[in-house]
Formats: structure tokens, C-alpha cells, sequence
């Protein structure tokens, strides 16, 4: 026995030592990887966790771990993610959660009837809550290395560091981006979003997010620095004076970095971010009035908010908080989510709708919100967790909120104790998040929610370190200990087994990603070249297809997504209204694979809208047309605001006759995706033979109408019906061109269309004006030339085309054209 404690105490160095090593690292990476959304990223994340797991049980040989408040919040809310998979009979589930039940229940009695189970769930989509579990397992794992591994005050200042230095290193990342980027990651990757890059992150409100979290690690550093040499007694030169001295270094170098990452919080452009800022500083500005032996903390703080503000003038940032002025209709749209939300919460009040579930519960429920995009998240985080874990993970929250907000309040009352000052930086990042989560999702991504799940670690380490000083020594203190060893023990192999677990999901969930890309690279050469064009390559596309679904079998998107391109090459040379299914049956085989795939789909994600929408339109295809009818109105009630949803029931209500009925549904679908205008043609004008209602659809939008009458030229519609559309779009193309200001794009597109109908003198005129503002672009310059050869101004079309050529010598059809020119002339 005396020789196996020198090596358990050995052994649980290494173990800290190693959990962090792993800890840095994954601070390193997750930034690095866009915040670690991806499933790569996340299974390199719970690799590591798995290995500080690992890190963590071995610990618990030596020193035992107390089982605390804490942990029991922790594991309420990890049982009742368990609880909410665990499958149990329908009458318990029709108890818990209603809804739930009914939802499940007419899967049972439409979808498949021949199948009744008696084992439900109280999730409306499982995969989301095993991945929401596995992100639950991480954020625990890194609380539990931080509260026990990381409890020695060593510990706490080299973790706050790494976290201060990368916070530091992507602040000026961030202000280097926004003063020479180029609008991509690195300068390389381009971005998926909209509005452009926002340091490492896609979204800027997670950027800000993470970078208000290392603002409080790096004042936790300042404060405690300062202290020490208060306590020094090296502050008789006064503080200012510190600064440029020897001994301030680290004190000056930390002022710094918390100035050059707010300043990137505030180039950010993030508002929530920015006011979590501002709101973070009040509260630990009233923190330290309050305490008389921190005016030196308020030295800092008021001379960092001014070295702020002077370097922020250099940004001119005026420009940057003019959005502010438009905060009320920027927050419109998220309080609207939150309003719609209240039916979603009514309805799964007690235990919610499932972890990880918002995006599939909640389209039901979209009524108000108008934007064009499904909702996938809430934009507020305690609206989210309420929706998917009812009052129940409401009360672990609010209780976990109200015990960190107990410790902090008991750790710096009373006497000077060890940790007061870094506790009040890791509260200033606390209080980030609380702001912050009110209108913004940033805690569901993983560099996020790993930080703060370090960062509360960290204080209630230092809060029972410091009850513990405060403590004597009793006799069934070792008692207690051999105790909370086995519990610790125990609590430490169950967050093994649980990584364990969470690292096998994250594999599978990458393997899928994995081939679900190629699949998709393969679906777009196809879309472009045909669907019927190239059998091998189609047959590549559903074997990569299959593959991620046999890997993921419960991802909902993948599922109907492959369905979504069998339908599209079934019926690419499908004319709507000359069917009344809208569906081809010659390949009975193929339908019959796309009805099983979809009948699983709707197993698998009961209140996913889509599934049932996809699975009317095959039993309409099979003619059984009142059991396709209530799947339709049933996808539609779940998902208003898809696309595919809408135009589903439209079509259907068109073919009952109703067509005036079902222009609101097609109308809102190409509102939703503008790429279903084609089907929108055929399905108000082609099958339902109304040209008024789709005037009033194009009426407004000139692309849209040119897009129209090409598409009812396709369709051989009469000549007088396409040059009504067009001359509509034309009228209100030429409006737009009147501003002298026009886009270069919209004067050629018009020349384009003018010269279709033979208007060539105008059109050649605003083929000109396109040029004059872009004269570089060849093409337009060939298109004016040939009007020009129309015209009999041969000499304009000359000099028109060797310019072109000039500008791309290789063109064959424009050397064609210059050589007959030329012999013209001669």
C-alpha cells in the first residue's frame, strides 16, 4: 500500500499535467476551426474530451473528488437529456408530454398503419438530443477538469492565461481582418455567410461572444497582478507610474490586450456582443466601488475604458454604431422567434420537446416571424432552453445561475481572501454571457460553450478552496473524504463512459459528413448537366447518399434531401397540370424506394413538416388521394415557412380547382426559394391556365418576370401571353434604368431583353451605358458589336469587337466576327 501511493500521486500529476496540455490545445483549435461547428471539428473536440475523462479518473485514484450542488444540477440535466431518449410506453409519454405523444401518434395511424409501438419517446427528433447529449458530455467534462484538476491556484493563472493569450492573438486577428481582409478566413477560405468574416467565427455575434470571455480572463490576471503588488507594498510610486515600470510589465501588457479586444468586440459589429460588453464593465465597475481596497482596480478600469476610447476614435467608429440607431427592428425578428416560441413552450411545458430539437419543434409554431429562412435556432438562449427542456431544465438553469451567483457573492465578501480579484474578472465574462444569451445563440457553439463551461469550473474551484481555509479540521473529515473518493471514482468512470459514447456519435456523424459532401458535389455537376444525363454519376450520387444515412440513420436532412434529388430526376421532364398526381409512375420501383425512405423519414422526426409533404406527393402519385391530402395539410401545419411544404399544398389545391386558393401557398414558397418559380409557373398558369395570377406573382420583380416568360416559353404557352409577361418586366426593367446610377448588370440585362424582341437601336444604347461604367467586360462588348452589325453601323461594330478581342485574343466567334467586318470594308 506504501508503494501504491507514491505512484497514484505520481500518476494524478501526470494526469493534471496532461489534462492541460489537452485543455490548451483544444482553446488553440476551436477558434482556429470557425468555432468548431463542423463534424470534423466536433470529433476532434471529443477526442479531447474523452481524453480529459480519461485525465480525470485517473485523478480520482489519488485525491477524491466531492460530489457538490453543482454536480447534482449537472446531472439532473444530463438525466433528464437520458430520460427524454429513453423509450417508455405511450401512456407515459401521452402524461409528460402530450404533444409529443399525439405527434408520434399520427405517424402511427397515417404514416404506417400497420405498424402501432408501444415504446415512445419523449423527444420529437432523437438524433438531436444524442447530439445535444454528447455537446452536454464535453461542456461537463471541461467543468470537471476545471473544478477538480485545476483547483491549485497554479492551475487557475496558467488557464486563464492560454485563455487570455488566444483571446489576445484573435483580437488583433480581428482588427488586422478589418483593416486589410480581403472578406475571407486567412485570407484563403471563403465564407459561407452573407455579411462576410468575422475573425475565425462565421457568425460575428459568436466572435464577440468569445472574445467577451477572454476579456474576463485577462482582467481576472490584471486584478490578481495588481493585488500582489499591492500587497508587495510596491505601489508607493502610484499606479500610473507602474505602468512604465520594470515591475508593471505584465500589468501594462494586460491593459493592452483588454483594450485591443474590446476594440475587436467593437469591430465586430455586434451589438449584443458590444452592449454584454458594456453591461459586463458596469457591473464590475459597481463591484469595485463597493470595495474600498480596490480603488487600484478602479484606477484600471478607468484607465483602460479611456485608452479604449482614445484608440476606438482612430476607427472612426461613429460608422460602426450607426446600426444601433436600428437595434429596435434588428431585435424585431428575434423578439418575434421568442413570441412564437411561447406556443412551442405552452404545448411542452414539463420536460420540453427534447434537447437539441428547436429546429424540428418549432416550424409549427412560425407564424409571425417573416423572414425568408426557417429558424434554426431561437436567437435567445433561455427561450431555447425552456422550449427543449421545459420547466425542468429551466429550474437546473436557473438554480445553476443562482448557485455560481452564490459562490462569487460568498468568495468576495468578508476578509481579503486568495482568489477575490480573478474571481471578479471570471464574473465580468459571466455576465457577457448572461447579456449576450438574450438575443443570441452563442453559448451552442462549442469554442463557447467549452470556455464557459472553464470559467465557472474555475470560480467554484476558488469559492471551495476558499470555504475549506475557512474550515477547521474534524474528526469525520476522513471519513467524508473515503467517502466522496468512491463517489468521485465513480463519477469520474461514468463521464469516461460518456465520452466514450459522445466520441463514437461524433465519428459516425463525421463518416456521414463525409459522404454526404461528395454527394452533394456530385448533385450539383448533375443539376447543371442534367439529371438524366449521366447514369453512373446518378448512381455515384445515391450510393454516397445511402452511405451517410447508414452512418447517421436518424439525420432527417439527409434523408429528405436524397429523396429531394430521386424526385427532381423523376420528374425533370415532368409538364404539372398534364398529371394530376404531379409525379410520374412509370418507374414503380424508384417511387416505391422514395415512399419507404420517406415513410422513415417521418418515423425518425414526427414534427419535421417536409417528411409528410414529400410522402402526400407520393401516395398522390399512387392515386390515393384523401390519405395524401391529410399528410399534405399535416406537413403544411408543421412547417408554414418551408418551401417545399407550401408549394405541396398549393399544388394540391390547385389540382382540387381551387387555384386562387393556392396562390398564397405557391406565392409564399418562391418568396421562401425563389428557384421554385419554375414549378410556381406550371402549377398557376400551365396547369392552372390563370395569366393573372401570375402577373400578380412576377408584378414587382422584373427578374423574377423575365424568369417567368422564359419558363411559359418552355412550355409552349401562345406568343401573346409570353410578350405580355415580358413586356411587363421589360417596363419595369427600363424604369430601374432611368437613374443615372443604374447597376451596370440591370443596363445590360435590359439591352439583352431589348434585343430579344428586336428593339436593337435601344438596346445598343443601353449596352453602352453598361459598358461605360464596366469596360473591361468582353462579353457585353461582343453582344453590343453584333446589334451594331444588325444595325448597318458597321464602323462602331468594329471598334466595338477589337476591343473585345483585346481583351480576350482567344474568342473564336469574335474573330469570325472582325474577319467578315473586314472583308466588308474591303
Amino acid at each position: 500500500m506504501m508503494q501504491i501511493m507514491p505512484n497514484a500521486r505520481r500518476l494524478a500529476t501526470i494526469a493534471q499535467m496532461i489534462a492541460f496540455l489537452v485543455v490548451a490545445a483544444s482553446l488553440v483549435f476551436m477558434p482556429l476551426a470557425f468555432g468548431g461547428v463542423r463534424p470534423a471539428s466536433w470529433l476532434v473536440i471529443c477526442a479531447a474530451a474523452s481524453a480529459l475523462a480519461t485525465c480525470l479518473l485517473l485523478f480520482a485514484i489519488d485525491r477524491p473528488l466531492r460530489w457538490t450542488v453543482a454536480h447534482t444540477l449537472l446531472a439532473g440535466g444530463l438525466l433528464l437529456g437520458v430520460l427524454q431518449l429513453c423509450p417508455m410506453p405511450g401512456a407515459m409519454v401521452a402524461t409528460l408530454s402530450p404533444d409529443a405523444a399525439q405527434a408520434q401518434a399520427f405517424v402511427s395511424d397515417h404514416v404506417d398503419p400497420a405498424e402501432h409501438p408501444t415504446a415512445r419517446t419523449l423527444s420529437v427528433y432523437p438524433r438531436g438530443t444524442r447530439a445535444a447529449i454528447g455537446a452536454l458530455g464535453v461542456a461537463i467534462t471541461f467543468f470537471l477538469v476545471a473544478r477538480h484538476l485545476f483547483a491549485e491556484e497554479r492551475y487557475i493563472r496558467r488557464v486563464l492565461a492560454v485563455i487570455s493569450v488566444i483571446g489576445a492573438a484573435l483580437g488583433v486577428y480581428t482588427i488586422v481582418q478589418t483593416l486589410i481582409g480581403n472578406g475571407r478566413f486567412y485570407w484563403v477560405i471563403e465564407s459561407p455567410y452573407a455579411r462576410g468574416v468575422s475573425g475565425t467565427f462565421v457568425n460575428h455575434n459568436h466572435l464577440a461572444h468569445f472574445l467577451n470571455l477572454s476579456i474576463g480572463a485577462m482582467l481576472a490576471l490584471l486584478l490578481t497582478h495588481v493585488d500582489r503588488i499591492r500587497r508587495a507594498g510596491e505601489m508607493r510610486g502610484g499606479f500610473y507610474r507602474l505602468l512604465i515600470d520594470e515591475r508593471g510589465r505584465v500589468v501594462a501588457l494586460l491593459v493592452v490586450a483588454v483594450v485591443w479586444t474590446s476594440i475587436a468586440v467593437v469591430l465586430s459589429g455586434s451589438r449584443g456582443g458590444i452592449l454584454a460588453l458594456v453591461a459586463a464593465s458596469v457591473f464590475l465597475g459597481l463591484m469595485m466601488v463597493r470595495r474600498r481596497r480596490l480603488r487600484h482596480a478602479a484606477k484600471i478600469a478607468a484607465g483602460v475604458g479611456l485608452l479604449a476610447l482614445m484608440v476606438l476614435s482612430m476607427f472612426q467608429v461613429d460608422t460602426l454604431f450607426e446600426d444601433f440607431g436600428k437595434i429596435g427592428g434588428a431585435y424585431e425578428g428575434r423578439s418575434a422567434i421568442v413570441a412564437d416560441a411561447k406556443g412551442l413552450i405552452a404545448d411542452y411545458p414539463m420536460v420540453g420537446a427534447g434537447l437539441g430539437t428547436f429546429a424540428y419543434a418549432f416550424p409549427g409554431y412560425q407564424e409571425r416571424f417573416s423572414s425568408d429562412r426557417w429558424a434554426m435556432h431561437a436567437e435567445n438562449d433561455y427561450a431555447e432552453v425552456v422550449a427543449e427542456s421545459g420547466v425542468a431544465g429551466l429550474t437546473l438553469l436557473a438554480s445553476m445561475i443562482g448557485l455560481v451567483g452564490w459562490r462569487f457573492t460568498r468568495l468576495v465578501s468578508g476578509r481579503p481572501r486568495p482568489h477575490q480579484q480573478a474571481a471578479y474578472g471570471i464574473a465580468f465574462s459571466l455576465v457577457t454571457v448572461l447579456v449576450h444569451s438574450v438575443g443570441d445563440f452563442g453559448e451552442r457553439l462549442p469554442a463557447n460553450f467549452c470556455v464557459t463551461a472553464l470559467l465557472v469550473g474555475l470560480l467554484l474551484a476558488m469559492a471551495e478552496e476558499d470555504r475549506r481555509s475557512d474550515e477547521r479540521t474534524k474528526p469525520s473529515r476522513k471519513r467524508r473524504q473515503r467517502g466522496s473518493s468512491a463517489v468521485g471514482f465513480a463519477m469520474a468512470a461514468a463521464v469516461v463512459l460518456l465520452m466514450g459514447w459522445s466520441l463514437n456519435e461524433a465519428y459516425r456523424y463525421d463518416l456521414a459528413a463525409s459522404s454526404w459532401q461528395e454527394a452533394r458535389v456530385i448533385a450539383q455537376h448533375l443539376e447543371r448537366a442534367g439529371w438524366n444525363s449521366n447514369p453512373k454519376l446518378w448512381q455515384r450520387l445515391v450510393n454516397s447518399a445511402e452511405s451517410s444515412i447508414a452512418a447517421d440513420p436518424g439525420n432527417i436532412e439527409y434523408r429528405l434531401a436524397l429523396n429531394a434529388f430521386r424526385l427532381e430526376r423523376m420528374t425533370r421532364r415532368w409538364v404539372a397540370g398534364r398529371s394530376r398526381s404531379g409525379l410520374p409512375v412509370d418507374d414503380r420501383g424508384q417511387l416505391d424506394q422514395v415512399r419507404s425512405d420517406a415513410v422513415a423519414a417521418c418515423q425518425v422526426a414526427p414534427t419535421c413538416g417536409p417528411s409528410f409533404s414529400l410522402l402526400g406527393q407520393i401516395e398522390w402519385a399512387y392515386g390515393r388521394i384523401e390519405h395524401a391530402t391529410a399528410l399534405i395539410h399535416h406537413g403544411y401545419a408543421l412547417a408554414p415557412m418551408n418551401a417545399r411544404a407550401c408549394l405541396t399544398l398549393g399544388r394540391l389545391t390547385a389540382a382540387s380547382g381551387d387555384v386562387d386558393g393556392a396562390y398564397e401557398r405557391v406565392a409564399n414558397a418562391v418568396r421562401l426559394e425563389p428557384q421554385q418559380l419554375r414549378t410556381a409557373v406550371y402549377i398557376l398558369y400551365v396547369g392552372g391556365g390563370r395569366l393573372d395570377l401570375l402577373e400578380r406573382l412576377v408584378k414587382g420583380d422584373w427578374d423574377r418576370a423575365f424568369r417567368a416568360s422564359w419558363i411559359m416559353q418552355e412550355s409552349n404557352a401562345p406568343k401573346a401571353d409570353v410578350a405580355m409577361v415580358r413586356a411587363d418586366a421589360i417596363k419595369e426593367l427600363t424604369a430601374v434604368c432611368q437613374n443615372p446610377y443604374a447597376k451596370p448588370e440591370d443596363l445590360a440585362r435590359l439591352a439583352f431583353e431589348l434585343g430579344n424582341i428586336g428593339v436593337r437601336e435601344d438596346a445598343a444604347v443601353y449596352y453602352k451605358r453598361a459598358i461605360q461604367f464596366r469596360g473591361d467586360n468582353a462579353d457585353w462588348r461582343f453582344k453590343r458589336a453584333r446589334l451594331l452589325v444588325e444595325l448597318e453601323r458597321y464602323d462602331e461594330a468594329r471598334e466595338e469587337i477589337s476591343i473585345c478581342l483585346q481583351l480576350q485574343p482567344e474568342w473564336p466567334q469574335a474573330r469570325e466576327m472582325l474577319d467578315a467586318l473586314r472583308r466588308r470594308e474591303k
